[in-house]
């Protein structure tokens, strides 16, 4: 008889693509709701947005298979389908990193969230009263956190409650990271890249499945902050990304141009490796050792493997070994050539970006002596161009004019100066330099974000918001509970979000963040770059309309790297 039921179950959500259970858990009762994909049943639950609306998240599903045992460092593998229903209704762990709880995090991490506002299927209104068979676009986020850290899952920094008041499908992903995700030892097996080429297996996966959760494979937006940022830039130039997305919103990141990316990490992997007590020669002694360590013995070396405040691990342009590459050639001759995706964008950057950088250095004697002393050493390492040649010791010279950065380097004199140079050097100037290049192809709208909240990722001094630090904009986009509560309606931080996940849904929807109709944001016409404007959006309490963000400052960062734009 159990069989008999278990078989009709299938049957039925076969036919309906859905299906309802009531459930009780901490005594509140839980709809749970099952997809069938090509792969296998996929069982959900219903959340609610900040301000109660009922929408549906799928969350942890397998989009690789474990990068465990003989894959660790490997590239992803596409997961297979299964016979049981897959429970996703709760997140799965993040990827192996520091400063979270051995539990929260594991290498089975090739996870991804799906959240809908409407279930698929016109015949389940019971469940919603609204449904459509109209597909929805996509909005995918890749998580930031310097390549070493960050995670897609609900309560870390990928939370759906703000963005799922919009009429959109929303996917979250994990990708691995540090050691695991960008291992590279020049070697036809451990090419690097990895973690990026989990960012494609999870758009693949995204491509081929979505269609069951009512998404367009079609009209797919990608959204990341910080490194992922940076990522969704390389994806632009990845012949391996290519169809995969069609829109992308660019926060805090860009194209790193100022110099050339290695083609192997063969030294970082020494470093590594002394850290763990393995060979530092034998590559295939080396390897052995790596895979024989725990996760946790890797997570407890993380920040020993720091250079200059960043990990040593990162993008590399692949040595050609028959395989399929993530990239094939210098980001700046992509550029050159034309080789990059040409489609709409929003790009910017937060009013005071990096300013948490230029405090932690002041606030040490040490740090803040070497950098004054040894400046045209330290800042070509800190910014990320060569070293040790003529030209950059002009071009350090050159920056510490122009910045006003005095002698000797105080906090009470040097953190606005030095915070706009780091700002500009690591974040700014990427993110100009992809806008430079799309603007004459596709609409592309530029922004700054200067609303200081209650809440950020600096507080200095004491407990203060110093400004619009790095990824503060992302906290009234997708919830950093780690960072923020989620707000309610009442709260000042409520127009922030409204205005801006309006703004951002609008361009998932339509390709244009602008609605002359929508009484929040019909007041400002924000209009994309071209060579008679350069107006940019200016988010803060009121939303405004400026020109020539930070030109003198751009300029001059074109004049030290030039380059050909189209």
């Amino acid at each position: 008889m159990f069989k008999f039921l278990f078989f009709l179950f299938h049957i039925i959500a076969f036919v309906f693509n859905t299906v309802k259970v009531s459930s009780f858990r901490n005594n509140t009762e839980q709809t749970e709701i099952t997809i069938r994909t090509s792969l296998g049943f996929i069982r959900g639950t219903d959340l609610h947005t900040w301000k109660g609306s009922i929408f549906y998240g799928f969350r942890g599903i397998r989009y690789g298979k474990p990068p465990v045992n003989e894959l660790r460092f490997k590239d992803p593998v596409p997961i297979e389908s299964w016979n049981e229903t897959f429970d996703a209704t709760s997140d799965g762990p993040m990827c192996p990193q520091p400063d979270k709880n051995e539990m929260e995090y594991s290498e089975d991490c090739l996870r991804l969230n799906i959240y809908i506002r409407k279930l698929p299927n016109c015949e389940m209104t019971s469940i919603n009263d609204e449904c459509s068979f109209t597909k929805k676009p996509v909005l995918f986020y890749i998580p930031g956190g310097g390549y070493y850290v960050g995670s897609g899952i609900s309560s870390d920094y990928g939370g759906p409650y703000y963005l799922m008041e919009h009429d959109i499908i929303l996917v979250t992903i994990n990708y691995r990271l540090g050691f695991f995700g960008y291992l590279n030892l020049g070697t036809k097996y451990y090419p690097g890249n990895a973690g990026f080429k989990d960012q494609v297996l999870a758009l693949r996966f995204i491509r081929d499945h979505i269609e069951a959760f009512g998404g367009d494979p079609n009209r797919i937006t990608l959204i990341g902050n910080s490194a992922g940022a940076f990522s969704i830039a390389l994806h632009l130039i990845s012949p391996m990304s290519r169809g995969l997305f069609h829109q992308a919103i660019l926060g805090s990141g860009g194209l790193d141009v100022k110099s050339s990316l290695p083609s192997h990490q063969i030294n970082a992997a020494r470093k590594q490796a002394k850290l763990f007590n393995c060979n530092t020669h034998d590559i295939d002694l080396m390897i052995q050792c790596f895979k024989s360590k725990t996760t946790k013995e890797y997570v407890d070396t993380v920040y020993d493997t720091f250079t200059f405040g960043k990990s040593l691990w990162g993008p590399v342009v692949e040595q050609n070994f028959n395989h399929e590459r993530f990239l094939i050639e210098q980001p700046h001759d992509s550029l050159i050539k034309g080789n990059f995706i040409k489609i709409p964008l929003i790009v910017g950057v937060t009013e005071d970006e990096l300013v948490e950088s230029a405090v932690g250095i002041l606030k040490s004697p040490i740090s803040s002596f070497a950098l004054d002393h040894t400046w045209n050493i330290i800042l070509p390492k800190l910014l990320g161009y060569e070293a040790f040649t003529h030209k950059s010791f002009n071009i350090s010279k050159t920056l510490r004019q122009f910045y006003n950065i005095p002698t000797p380097i105080r906090a009470s004199n040097s953190i606005d100066q030095l915070s706009q140079l780091i700002s500009d050097g690591v974040i700014g100037f990427g993110s100009y330099r992809v806008l430079k290049f799309m603007e004459k192809f596709k609409p592309v709208y530029q922004y700054k974000f200067s609303y200081v909240g209650r809440y950020s990722h600096l507080y200095y001094p004491e407990d203060k918001a110093y400004g619009s630090e790095h990824s503060d904009d992302f906290i009234y986009i997708l919830c950093r509970n780690r960072t923020a509560p989620i707000f309610n309606v009442n709260d000042p931080e409520a127009v922030i979000i409204e205005y801006i996940t309006k703004l951002y849904s609008n361009f998932v929807i339509y390709g244009d963040p602008n609605d002359e109709t929508d009484p929040v944001i019909n007041y400002i016409n924000w209009t994309p770059l071209n060579d008679q404007s350069r107006n940019y959006l200016n988010m803060n309490e009121n939303l405004t309309i400026d020109n020539n963000l930070f030109k003198d400052r751009y300029d001059l960062w074109d004049e030290l790297f030039p380059i050909q734009y189209p």
